[in-house]
């Protein structure tokens, strides 16, 4: 039982070793799901080093936005509007919620609308 436990455990830690490492990749290739991935992974602490860091985390969140990507663009832009892990800038946030948007975000849209009326 504890050796089935062990077993389960070590492919848990390759699974997400392989992920975030395969994800890396394909955000160096410029792919804007894997960045944003990355950046997910960053946030929650799947990295290698099983760290936290939400400055990483941000910074892949832009460059996939950067990319057009409207979650990540979406998520830079409720980080900005409620100061969430980021200094509250509602400019910022109206910018990225704005960008989301174009990038065919709906509920960045519904957003965008109701922080700027």
């Amino acid at each position: 039982m504890k050796l089935t436990l062990l077993l389960i455990l070590l492919m848990q830690v390759i699974l997400n070793a392989n992920t975030f490492e395969k994800n890396m990749a394909a955000c160096d290739k410029n792919d804007s799901s894997a960045c944003l991935q990355v950046g997910y992974l960053y946030r929650v602490g799947k990295t290698p080093d099983k760290k936290v860091d939400i400055r990483k985390s941000i910074q892949y969140l832009v460059k996939s936005c950067d990319m057009n990507n409207g979650v990540a663009c979406r998520s830079l832009g409720y980080k900005y509007y409620y100061g969430r892990h980021v200094e509250k800038d509602t400019n910022k946030a109206k910018e990225y919620l704005d960008k989301a948007c174009r990038a065919n975000d709906l509920v960045s849209c519904a957003m965008y609308k109701e922080i700027t009326e």
